[in-house]
């Protein structure tokens, strides 16, 4: 991984392969590698960005992959800086022009993707050896007593709690108290459950117009993150809204990050907040105030009911992108 990359798997596709782009993100995440692809449709100049950044493509080629100028521009990009390209033929389609050199991977849309593809994944933006969804590593005897000490466990603790199940959860219930920096604890250790923590960028930063925010997080999968962005000096009476990282559709992993964009001045300070929600109520709130062309959102305030799981203030220092 080069010193300037973002530690990414880019899947780079057609408008049309978007919902299979996300399953092979999915794919990947439960592989313990990051993975990125574009969710609603970005402008051609930030997929490029994207694809400089990466360190390693994945082109998946379908009859829609032939005609799309924003693909080629990605694979064009990412060859110039000699990143690694694997080229996915789906359900046995011919490989673009661009990757004619290619030895393509294949793959159908029902089955995963290869262990040695995802390994070499791996290798390229130095994840840990993803583990093999088909090997077990148990006796059957074992994983069959493991699940009944669990069972127990769990129905001691539902009789222990009975008497107090406490307050029915919300969608937009907070995720715990507002954190800025390293999670609690010794260093490396795991955030407590239902927080999230930014340990990137600090409190009093300065950051660029674009800033890859990361930190920690113990959610539940059906929850996610939206980060909202206030202009506090000058004063601006607009929130701006988006989803932190590729984590849309829940399955928020225990080190998250994500690009997050700020103004198009220097010298203004900003607050920046992580709101946790569940899938479904930030989806609800997203169609409610997303931008005409979908790549943003914007209220006049907070989400209702919710708290900020995270906030930094930030001071703007350039207008520099990701």
């Amino acid at each position: 991984m080069s010193d300037l990359s973002a530690g990414y798997v880019l899947i780079c596709h057609a408008p049309e392969d978007r919902d299979y782009a996300e399953v092979l993100a999915r794919q990947l995440k439960g592989r313990r590698i990051r993975a990125r692809y574009d969710q609603r449709g970005a402008a051609i100049e930030q997929l490029i960005k994207l694809a400089r950044r990466a360190d390693a493509l994945l082109v998946v080629m379908t009859p829609a992959a032939h005609d799309s100028e924003a693909l080629s521009a990605q694979i064009e990009a990412a060859r110039d800086l000699q990143v690694p390209t694997y080229a996915l033929a789906v359900d046995n389609n011919e490989p673009m022009v661009e990757l004619g050199d290619e030895v393509p991977w294949r793959v159908t849309r029902n089955h995963p993707l290869e262990d040695t593809l995802v390994t070499a994944l791996a290798r390229d933006v130095e994840a840990p050896p993803p583990p093999s969804p088909r090997r077990l590593g148990l006796p059957i005897v074992a994983v069959l007593v493991a699940m009944a000490v669990a069972l127990t466990v769990a129905v001691t603790a539902a009789v222990a709690h009975r008497g107090d199940p406490g307050p029915e959860a919300s969608p937009t219930t907070k995720a715990g108290p507002a954190t800025t920096g390293s999670a609690p604890g010794t260093t490396g250790s795991a955030p407590p459950a239902g927080t999230v923590t930014i340990a990137s960028p600090a409190d009093g930063a300065v950051v660029k117009k674009c800033e890859h925010v990361s930190g920690s997080a113990s959610l539940p999968e059906n929850q996610t993150i939206l980060y909202a962005v206030d202009r506090v000096s000058p004063p601006d009476k607009t929130w701006y809204y988006g989803y932190l990282g590729s984590y849309e559709n829940g399955s928020v992993p225990s080190t998250m990050s994500g690009d997050v964009y700020f103004g198009s001045a220097t010298a203004q300070k900003y607050d920046l907040f992580l709101y946790v929600m569940s899938v479904g109520a930030a989806r609800t709130f997203w169609n409610a105030h997303k931008s005409s062309d979908g790549s943003y959102a914007f209220a006049a305030g907070p989400p209702a009911g919710v708290k900020p799981a995270a906030h930094v203030r930030v001071t703007q220092g350039s207008v520099g992108d990701c």
